[in-house]
């Protein structure tokens, strides 16, 4: 559980750097960026697109880490004890729900964060120097879908919390029954 701990704070640090790099962009809605911040984002545009260079780079690996521990968690050790419940005719509906559920959200954060890395590329492409509204909208857009993909992280998560309960319901009632 430590090294979940280690990669959230890592990801919340990263989340964290990005939103006060570029924090003219906060809000939700396309704004119209005065003289000064564009000028601004201009003269910034280096620093700005090597940062999110190196975020765009960060995140790929930590979503192939993470990606690669949640295939692991699901396969491994959620269908295969819920397998193993099932073919000991005991009770396997509590952890089996959340399997299946666990298995959904991460569908969804694959297909989440597909959306995010499309939209940083495309962020990156569009640069700061030649339009810098068009990059501030697309960099909103980013940072929106990036959002998202963190409350995916957060839910799958939860997710192996619950089955974390759930075990120990099951050991619990198991151990309850004298069956070894």
């Amino acid at each position: 559980m430590k090294s979940k701990l280690k990669s959230t704070l890592y990801f919340l640090a990263v989340l964290s750097i990005l939103t006060t790099t570029i924090n003219f962009v906060a809000h939700a809605e396309s704004k119209k960026l005065s003289a000064t911040k564009s000028a601004y984002l201009t003269s910034s545009c280096t620093p700005i697109i090597n940062k999110l260079n190196q975020l765009h780079v960060s995140d790929a690996l930590m979503r192939v880490n993470r990606g690669q521990l949640y295939e692991t968690i699901l396969n491994k050790i959620m269908v295969s004890f819920d397998r193993r419940l099932q073919n000991n005719s005991l009770d396997a509906s509590a952890t089996s729900q959340i399997t299946s559920s666990f298995s959904t959200q991460l569908d969804t954060f694959r297909k989440d964060y597909i959306s995010y890395e499309e939209q940083i590329s495309n962020t990156i492409k569009v640069g700061c120097t030649n339009d810098a509204q068009a990059f501030v909208d697309n960099l909103d857009k980013s940072r929106q879908l990036r959002t998202k993909v963190y409350s995916d992280v957060q839910n799958l998560n939860l997710y192996i919390d619950n089955y974390s309960s759930a075990f120990t319901v099951i050991k619990s009632n198991i151990l309850g029954q004298g069956v070894n």
